[in-house]
């Protein structure tokens, strides 16, 4: 990017600059003094930059990017410097936006200096214009001697002003300084030009310069590039329409955002879908009823206490949100509620399987539900079904654990299970075991490649069925369900809670439906036609082509003979008319070829 560089006052920069009365006061003759960049007698150069709009600065304390050219003078050797105020501000990674800088040519004075800072602020006056300024660095006799002749230096009669610099930026105007051989410890007594600023206060380091040069400032806007778009005369080729993947696609949907794609009217059904999401693992068919198809490393009632201490945690903080919204309306408490809410969304978003199972589902062994329909709602903690239900849950855990030989903490030996003190490393031993346990559920459903059994969650895991189709060389078509939403597909929850057919208005009468049908997730009625047709694979590709194949295949998708019939005809002369092949059955939207 191109920078637009303009020459300021650098008193717009400063902290203290004089008056133009005292300007014109003070003589104009040129003194012996200039800037050399050699280090001989304690030069230096300081940048700072500072943001457009003040927002904040840096300082540069021993900026070392400048270009000097020495050329003889009145008074000796002197220098030209030159100085390149955008290649500064990339050098310091600043490549775009509108800024300041400002650079000053200083001397050390008095022994002092930016790295060791001898100097402290020991006492202010009341209108804060005389300073007591003391070091811990410097004997008396030097200190007397270093005053003595900075006061003598030719100065063409008057006395030279000099600075107190803070750092950053902060440099304040004194005229004169004085020794205080008063006390055993000698003090600098140092008159001001303004009063001391109110952030400087007692003990405050600095150190004294003058300013050998004048400084300079500048203002660097850098220019955005404005690119030319490069015109090729090479037209691109039309879509190919010709791919067949029309038919194994789905059709487009609606183009929604993020917030409108987990939109729920209820909490609960947000935060399922959200837990759902969180997990990137394959979701294999596990029966969490029975402790022996997840756990085999851990201990199940470390399993019960933990889902039982989340459960406790969101309850607390279900308590502080609906406390603060009690209370007045204010920044503070809506930031402090959407914090607490967060938290919540947290602990159930990274629920592991078992936990899922038992907050979302309704089962004889997971968590009690005050509602018989999805979504369900938690029976409150410390009510009498959840006292009963984790009594009944934390016993037969517990006979579990005794009967596991597989148990990891078995591999303790007794005298450090007994020691109450090795408690943080049983329960770190059954962390590890959960950890474990997760890798051992998968190598365990290794085995359930083969297994056809078709129920939706039994046998091979629902998410690796279409795979294990293709890989028997056969082409895998997804649903239509293009329209509906993630709740509607993952989670079965349906907001109008009414049965929604593809392509239709929705079923308003409902009461011949079960209520189990209408909360099945959309995704899963995809899924369990999968696992029919992998279930009956052998006997399909044994039938194609036939009247027995064709009829199992009707029969996969729920169609009952009476509504859809196969009849064949051919094989001999009927009335003199021949009759070949099998009839082609078209039916509405369900058309089933011979030649499949």
């Amino acid at each position: 990017m191109k920078a637009l560089i303009n020459r300021i006052d650098s008193e717009t920069l400063q902290l203290q600059t004089y008056t133009t009365q005292d300007l014109n006061a003070i003589p104009s003759e040129v003194v012996d003094s200039f800037w050399g960049n050699d280090g001989s007698k304690g030069e230096y150069a300081e940048c700072t930059i500072i943001s457009f709009d003040q927002t904040f600065q840096i300082t540069d304390q021993s900026f070392q990017g400048l270009t000097t050219a020495g050329y003889t003078s009145a008074t000796g050797i002197a220098y030209n410097v030159s100085v390149d105020p955008e290649k500064t501000l990339t050098n310091k990674g600043f490549t775009g936006g509108n800024y300041n800088i400002i650079y000053r040519f200083l001397r050390n004075e008095l022994s002092s200096s930016s790295d060791t800072r001898p100097y402290f602020i020991k006492e202010i006056s009341g209108d804060r214009t005389e300073l007591r300024v003391a070091t811990n660095f410097v004997s008396n006799d030097d200190l007397l001697q270093l005053v003595t002749e900075f006061k003598n230096r030719p100065n063409s009669g008057y006395f030279q002003d000099f600075y107190l610099n803070f750092g950053s930026n902060n440099l304040v105007i004194a005229n004169n300084v004085l020794i205080d051989n008063s006390k055993e410890k000698y003090d600098l007594l140092i008159n001001l030009y303004e009063p001391l600023p109110s952030r400087f206060i007692l003990r405050e380091p600095l150190w004294i310069v003058t300013q050998p040069a004048d400084p300079l400032a500048f203002n660097v806007q850098f220019q955005p590039e404005i690119v030319t778009p490069k015109i090729f005369n090479a037209t691109i080729k039309s879509a190919n329409f010709n791919i067949p993947v029309k038919d194994k696609t789905n059709n487009s949907t609606q183009l929604i955002n993020y917030e409108q794609l987990i939109t729920s009217s209820l909490v609960s059904s947000y935060q399922q879908i959200n837990s759902y999401l969180a997990d990137k693992g394959i979701n294999i068919s596990i029966d969490y009823s029975n402790f022996e198809n997840f756990i085999h490393f851990s201990s199940a009632k470390s399993r019960i206490e933990n889902f039982v201490y989340k459960i406790q945690l969101i309850r607390q903080y279900k308590n502080d949100v609906r406390t603060l919204e009690l209370a007045a309306s204010t920044p503070l408490v809506e930031s402090n509620i959407l914090y607490l809410n967060n938290k919540i969304d947290d602990i159930i978003k990274n629920l592991d399987g078992f936990e899922y199972y038992l907050y979302f589902e309704s089962g004889s062994t997971s968590y009690p539900k005050v509602t018989s329909i999805p979504p369900y709602t938690l029976r409150p903690w410390g009510s009498p079904q959840a006292d009963t239900w984790y009594s009944s849950s934390i016993e037969s855990a517990s006979f579990y654990d005794e009967n596991n030989k597989d148990y990891l903490i078995n591999t303790i030996p007794d005298y450090l299970k007994e020691d109450p003190q090795n408690d943080p490393y049983k329960i770190f031993v059954d962390m590890m075991g959960q950890h474990y346990d997760n890798i051992w559920i998968y190598y365990k459903d290794v085995s359930n490649r083969y297994n056809g059994d078709n129920r939706l969650n039994h046998g091979i895991s629902k998410d690796l069925v279409a795979d294990a189709i293709k890989s028997f060389g056969l082409n895998v078509y997804q649903n239509n369900f293009s329209l509906i939403d993630l709740f509607n597909a993952f989670i079965g929850y349906n907001p109008d809670n009414k049965l929604r057919a593809v392509n239709s208005p929705i079923v308003n009468d409902y009461r011949s439906v079960s209520q189990e049908a209408l909360n099945i997730p959309l995704d899963d009625v995809n899924k369990e036609m999968y696992k029919r047709i992998y279930h009956n694979l052998p006997y399909l590709l044994k039938s194609k082509g036939t009247v027995a194949g064709l009829q199992n295949i009707i029969s996969m998708f729920g169609i009952t003979s009476s509504i859809l019939s196969v009849k064949e005809f051919g094989g001999v002369w009927t009335s003199g008319v021949p009759v070949t092949g099998i009839q082609d059955i078209v039916t509405d939207n369900i058309q089933i070829l011979s030649s499949a």
